[in-house]
């Protein structure tokens, strides 16, 4: 019995306890097991320990709205300039203004010399000569003599020629004086006759001196259209540097409050990422920026004619980031700008040099035909006085009439100038419509670029008022748990965006109305610019 108890102790047969009692034992018996059962849960279940309440989890850190953003009062980095004093630097300073100055001293010279057409001549001469009079006397004859001759403005030639000459015989001892005046008139009456081919060289002259003054007003509102542009390039340059660290800061304190978040024990590690990815962005453009500024102010320290070295690369370029109302009627600034735009007007005045070269060409093809008259006294006497007192007398004096005619065979030399000067006022022409074409395409198109940028404007800033508020609601999203950092993140690049474009826009219509104005002729009066004619 109990070597059979023994040896099956890993598996004892199961009993029906119902069936060992006895009957009238069975309730009692149901009782105490229902008893049992109930203490047995009941000491187990005390004897498990009480659950520990999860703790409640901190809440999350306070979240401010994002900061202003006062971008337009962030200073720029470099050498301060104001646009004023930009314009002042370039005028004084371009080199290609001072040599267009050059040119209108030369031009002026050259109109100086044509004048020269107009001076009086005068002429004085000594002849000494000498020879033998019937193989014995030896006769020696001295002629003093003088011109005074005066080119006419209708072409032709005004002299007075006066004379006294001495003839010396040794061998007789006879000495006679004799005394000549006389007055010339020459006239062509066919080719080179009147003033406007006399003079034409004079005419040329003042037409070049014209296109040399016109060429420096176009040349100087050039100048100072490319520092206007230049310039406002360089204050965008400045103003998107500032935004963009602007974002940068709103990027870094949204890092602060997430590593707070996530030492709370509220935030997960994943959401730090995706600030950290921005914030390398954002500091990648910052260098942009900064590359774009020394870039932009080199170009204007080159306009300037200012210097480059260590210490002289960046200029702190800013102006007020704001417009002006500005009506524009096209149809009136394109009627301004073809009566006073200065690259018209120049090639104007040089249409106007090559006509009186084509004239004069053109009349260059004409014969010659030239009228002289010559008249004057003679007096002559055995002494100075005798020969000067007969002189005045008009006893004995000469007088003639000359007609000359000539014609080159064939005029291929004059045939070939009038071509080209021809040519060459046609080139002018050509030109000239090429121009007008132009200054009417860039006019509308800024014209254009005027009125988009007053729309842009107000557009942009509706979009940066929207944005600051989109960024505010989604902070209170995320401090609900309903939003994320990337979230965030992304309504700071929409508010970062929307600031760019409403300064861009801005330095658009500055740039357009520099563009107009360069355009119209009015620039350099707008800002007071004088130049010396």
């Amino acid at each position: 019995m109990s070597r059979a108890l023994v040896g099956n102790e890993a598996r004892p047969p199961s009993i029906d306890t119902a069936e060992l009692m006895p009957p009238r034992s069975r309730p009692m018996s149901r009782f105490l097991s229902l008893f049992l059962v109930l203490s047995l849960l009941t000491g187990a279940a005390a004897a498990q320990p009480a659950p520990t309440p999860t703790p409640a989890p901190p809440p999350p850190a306070p979240i401010a709205p994002p900061p202003s953003l006062p971008a337009d009062e962030t200073a720029p980095i470099g050498q301060p300039i104001s646009l004023p004093e930009a314009l002042q630097l370039a005028v004084r300073q371009s080199p290609d203004l001072a040599l267009a100055s050059i040119d209108v001293e030369i031009a002026r010279a050259q109109v100086l010399a044509s004048t020269g057409v107009d001076d009086w001549l005068l002429a004085a001469g000594l002849t000494l000569g000498g020879g033998r009079l019937n193989g014995s006397d030896l006769a020696v004859t001295t002629v003093l003599s003088g011109d005074l001759t005066r080119s006419l403005a209708s072409g032709g030639t005004l002299a007075f020629h006066a004379e006294a000459e001495v003839d010396d015989i040794f061998h007789t001892d006879n000495t006679f004086f004799t005394d000549k005046a006389s007055v010339s008139f020459n006239q062509p009456l066919w080719r080179g006759r009147g003033r406007r081919f006399a003079r034409a060289d004079q005419a040329q002259a003042r037409a070049a001196a014209n296109v040399a003054a016109l060429a420096v007003e176009a040349r100087a509102t050039t100048v100072v259209r490319d520092v206007i542009l230049a310039y406002w390039d360089l204050v965008f340059a400045h103003r998107d540097l500032a935004i963009r660290k602007s974002s940068l800061a709103l990027a870094l304190e949204r890092r602060r409050i997430t590593q707070a978040t996530i030492k709370a024990g509220s935030g997960a590690d994943a959401e730090l990422l995706a600030v950290e990815q921005i914030i390398a962005t954002r500091e990648e453009e910052i260098i942009a920026s900064e590359l774009a500024i020394a870039d932009d102010s080199l170009a204007l320290r080159q306009l300037l004619a200012i210097e480059i070295g260590p210490g002289a690369i960046e200029i702190a370029a800013d102006a007020p980031l704001a417009v002006e109302p500005r009506s524009v009627d096209v149809d009136a600034l394109l009627a301004r700008a073809f009566a006073a735009n200065p690259e018209l007007t120049t090639l104007a005045a040089q249409e106007t040099g090559a006509t009186i070269e084509v004239e004069v060409t053109e009349n260059g093809l004409l014969p010659q035909l030239d009228l002289s008259l010559s008249v004057g006294p003679t007096g002559a006497g055995d002494n100075p006085g005798d020969a000067a007192a007969n002189l005045v007398k008009f006893d004995t004096f000469a007088a003639g009439a000359t007609l000359e005619y000539s014609q080159a065979l064939g005029k291929h030399g004059a045939t070939g100038a009038h071509r080209a000067a021809r040519a060459r006022r046609e080139r002018i022409r050509i030109d000239l419509n090429g121009v007008r074409l132009q200054i009417a395409s860039a006019l509308v198109r800024s014209v254009k670029v005027l009125e988009s940028a007053d729309k842009r404007i107000a557009l942009a800033e509706r979009a940066a008022t929207l944005a600051e508020k989109n960024i505010a609601a989604e902070l209170a999203r995320l401090n609900l748990g309903k939003a994320t950092n990337f979230d965030v993140l992304q309504r700071q690049d929409e508010l970062k965006q929307a600031q760019l474009r409403r300064v861009r826009a801005i330095v658009d219509w500055h740039k357009a109305a520099a563009t107009i104005s360069s355009l119209t002729g009015d620039l350099l009066g707008e800002w007071g610019v004088k130049l010396d004619r």
